[in-house]
């Protein structure tokens, strides 16, 4: 395993920040946020933002009449964003870019499985209209819908499988891919993560937790002494993972290496935080481990922060304790996307690919006003450097985290 070179040779993203990675760098170039204000008042707070996929670019022909009416948006976002990253990249006329399909793998992580088609049943059940609950609604309850969905469209034969552990979802999802194409069992993993959390029964519980954003005047505003809570979004992210060699062969435009990953428990509390962040700690210091690197060999941070009271704090004393005082630039990507659950890994290490290899690091939007508990060093202006390893955590309900340590291709840079 120490001698296979996994590396993403493609990505696309499908959140309200952009529809395709094009789109969305285009408005994080502009400092636009991927949500605007939706009113959504469900005791006891009301909740001025949410982040919603424009259904109306998804593909009509990616679907057949019978799948846009059973299909939940899970597998739908998934599907799309996968399907247009493949035609784009000439996954069809290549056939398969030349792989076995038995040796192409698809693990996409989710966070809340089939939210949409459950509170959908829940209805049918309470008006008692039972003709209209059908087995399509059990299917989209089963975790593996959206990466079996996409198995079906393109036509591969490996693996096809779901991680879910909440807000790491996506990164475990990745983590898993690299060891099956680092074991020898796949050439290729589509890999990433998606969510759809964007119903009643959500809302509420964030709300009671008071863990939503409420009646803010910019949303999600992580670090900032005012923020009052996260901003839920909904959304897809697609990496496609191969061997290196195996990429340069078929003339791949390499992205980034993956060099260190590691996953770790609080084994403390289902929500709450265990006070000495022992196991965020030991996450990030395992990837740096794992990649051969100095805490002074990291260029840029994409913290979890997700804009709660007490979450944002968590995450700096983490990254302090790691990096020490002069820690590398700390950006909160959620200020752009809004959490998108399961996704959100994913949609940020896609954000920050596109940002670093062009020689940029961006800023966390809305933080006017520090948190003066949070002594890290926070991004907020745009740098023009050379950023070579990126490290970015997710951190979950459960008491799950996950750190991901990458290795730019900003070759054609220098």
């Amino acid at each position: 395993m120490q001698g296979r070179q996994i590396v993403i040779t493609s990505t696309n993203s499908i959140t309200e920040l952009g529809y395709g990675n094009r789109e969305m760098w285009s408005n994080i170039l502009n400092g636009k946020q991927g949500f605007s204000k939706k009113y959504k008042t469900i005791a006891p707070r009301q909740t001025s933002f949410s982040g919603q996929v424009d259904r109306t670019k998804i593909k009509e022909d990616y679907f057949s009449s019978k799948e846009v009416d059973y299909l939940d948006d899970i597998a739908k976002f998934a599907v799309s964003a996968t399907l247009d990253l493949a035609k784009e990249e000439n996954f069809f006329e290549t056939d398969m870019f030349g792989y076995d399909p038995f040796r192409i793998g698809v693990n996409i992580g989710v966070g809340l499985f089939g939210l949409g088609k459950m509170s959908e049943a829940s209805k049918f059940f309470s008006n008692k209209d039972y003709s209209k609950i059908s087995y399509h609604h059990l299917a989209s309850m089963i975790p593996n819908s959206a990466p079996s969905q996409i198995s079906i469209k393109l036509g591969t034969k490996g693996i096809s499988t779901s991680a879910s552990s909440a807000c790491t979802s996506s990164l475990i999802a990745i983590k898993q891919s690299y060891l099956e194409i680092a074991g020898g069992f796949h050439d290729m993993m589509i890999t990433g993560g998606v969510d759809a959390p964007l119903e009643d029964v959500w809302h509420l519980g964030f709300s009671k937790l008071a863990l939503a954003e409420s009646q803010s005047e910019n949303g999600c505003k992580p670090f900032s002494s005012d923020r009052n809570g996260t901003v839920s979004a909904e959304g897809a992210g697609i990496l496609f993972l191969e061997e290196r060699e195996n990429a340069l062969k078929r003339g791949a435009n390499i992205q980034a290496e993956i060099v260190g990953f590691s996953s770790t428990s609080d084994s403390f509390h289902n929500l709450a935080m265990e006070p000495s962040a022992e196991s965020p700690i030991k996450a990030m210091k395992s990837a740096l481990k794992m990649a051969n690197l100095n805490p002074t060999d990291i260029d840029w941070i994409g913290s979890h922060s997700p804009g709660t009271k007490k979450g944002d704090i968590y995450e700096s004393k983490a990254i302090t304790e790691v990096f020490g005082e002069k820690t590398p630039p700390v950006t909160a990507l959620k200020s752009y996307f809004g959490h998108t659950i399961g996704a959100s890994g994913v949609n940020e290490i896609i954000a920050m690919i596109e940002s670093a290899k062009r020689g940029i690091i961006i800023p966390t939007l809305n933080l006017t006003d520090i948190d003066k508990a949070s002594q890290i060093n926070h991004c907020l202006e745009v740098k023009h450097c050379n950023v070579r390893y990126i490290l970015k955590n997710s951190f979950g309900f459960g008491g799950t985290n996950s750190s991901i340590i990458l290795k730019i291709n900003n070759s054609h840079l220098h």
